[in-house]
């Protein structure tokens, strides 16, 4: 896999256009990524871009946003489509079932030997204990190595998909993370974040997913190309549910993740 990429992503960190002046929606946030992605959490704390401010959980602080979640360094940033109910009350992207799937995926991906291990641990007994010491592990594990976040903060009532007016306002939150963040690799899970990423109406992740997308991110100075890599979303693979079957969906996800470590590994060779 990682062999095919060919040049187009050795090109990432290429600039398109020098004289592109600085977007007036580029927060000027300043200090280290960690200092930065604070201050953004800050400004977006009490939004009331969209409709999705009133709706918020008035159980939780009404304030509050799920803004998102991992590690400042991180090389992959995960891009999914909006919160559940799980996600609005723990203030984190990816909980819930949904969030336990992608834990599965993203261990069977990875090539980092202790993770690989407790999967391995974790395949060899069953038990409420042990799944639940499972996702405490690839949760914590997950914040040192990746970024989560979805196109919208807020939970879309009845976990609509968010429509187009959500997406546009919350835009430049995931654009701002995108460039503070500076990843190798971005992950869409889904149609939605797909669409978002390379600014389509709609985007088909049954044709596209597995193949590597470039798309174009306005930068301070001028345009940066970043590889985005679409998957299928956990919660599609839930509904789904052919996780015994040679060539279905859950197998060629597994494949994905896999692919997407080698391609992150490809990009660290090749000093992008």
């Amino acid at each position: 896999m990682a062999a095919k990429l060919g040049n187009a992503l050795l090109k990432k960190r290429g600039k398109a256009n020098l004289l592109n002046v600085i977007p007036e929606e580029l927060d000027n946030t300043q200090g280290t990524k960690e200092e930065r992605l604070h201050q953004l959490w800050d400004k977006w704390y009490g939004c009331t871009r969209c409709h999705l401010s009133t709706t918020r959980d008035p159980g939780n602080d009404p304030n509050d946003i799920v803004f998102g979640e991992g590690s400042c360094e991180a090389k992959i940033l995960v891009v999914g489509e909006g919160p559940g109910e799980e996600e609005e009350d723990g203030g984190v992207p990816f909980l819930g079932d949904s969030g336990r799937l992608l834990n599965n995926l993203m261990a069977q991906g990875t090539d980092d030997p202790e993770t690989k291990q407790v999967l391995a641990d974790y395949h060899k007994v069953t038990g409420m204990q042990a799944d639940r010491k499972f996702h405490e592990y690839m949760i914590e594990w997950r914040k040192r190595d990746f970024f989560l976040i979805n196109t919208v903060a807020c939970r879309p009532p009845e976990n609509r998909v968010p429509n187009a007016t959500e997406l546009k306002e919350c835009w430049n939150r995931v654009w701002n993370v995108i460039n503070i963040l500076d990843p190798l690799l971005i992950v869409a899970c889904g149609n939605t974040a797909l669409a978002v990423l390379t600014k389509k109406n709609t985007a088909h992740i049954t044709k596209q997913r597995g193949n590597i997308h470039d798309i174009e991110i306005p930068g301070r100075v001028a345009p940066i190309i970043y590889p985005v890599f679409p998957v299928f979303h956990p919660a599609y693979l839930l509904r789904k549910a052919d996780f015994k079957i040679k060539g279905g969906d859950w197998e060629k996800s597994v494949e994905d993740w896999k692919n997407i470590t080698k391609t992150v590994r490809f990009l660290e060779k090749h000093g992008v």
